[in-house]
């Protein structure tokens, strides 16, 4: 129904939503089979400084663009999710972490095309965990996982080593 689209939709963006989310990973959890899905968690650097140096209107577009471009590349082997402000979640149906990992080279060069056009650069810090049904792993601690990784990922790059 029209009403159950806009529950699960993340008004800016066109994004399934957190409660979309909530609603998919309890199926997740809950199926019969064995499932096998690569969580990964994607947040985007420096929105507040655009937001302060540009506004909010520039800020909201860098939100969608990212969006468009994530949907681009992971969109096509599962779901994003905005889960709130800068931060979202695809959830993606493939094989192995090479086949995530070269997905998310994509993304990164999506990204540095759009930055070529654009008066911002946005760059996206990436994190990315396994979640297998029959592990015995929750979600939350898969997500956390990949939190972490992305953290870790967002860290290493404000620090600046000498050559």
């Amino acid at each position: 129904s029209t009403y159950e689209k806009l529950a699960y939709t993340d008004q800016l963006t066109g994004a399934q939503n957190r409660f979309s989310y909530f609603k998919d990973i309890g199926e997740l959890e809950q199926s019969e089979n064995p499932v096998t899905r690569y969580f990964v968690y994607l947040d985007i650097d420096e929105l507040k400084n655009i937001n302060d140096r540009y506004g909010h209107t520039i800020g909201d577009y860098a939100i969608k663009s990212a969006y468009e471009l994530m949907s681009e590349t992971f969109g096509l082997h599962g779901k994003c999710y905005r889960m709130g402000g800068d931060e979202f979640v695809c959830i993606i149906e493939t094989e192995t972490l090479e086949e995530v990992q070269s997905m998310i080279r994509l993304f990164e060069q999506s990204c540095s095309k759009f930055n070529e056009n654009s008066i911002y650069k946005f760059f996206v810090s990436v994190g990315v965990a396994k979640f297998e049904s029959h592990i015995g792993k929750s979600v939350d601690q898969v997500l956390s996982e990949a939190d972490k990784q992305m953290y870790a990922h967002k860290h290493s790059k404000s620090i600046k080593v000498n050559p």
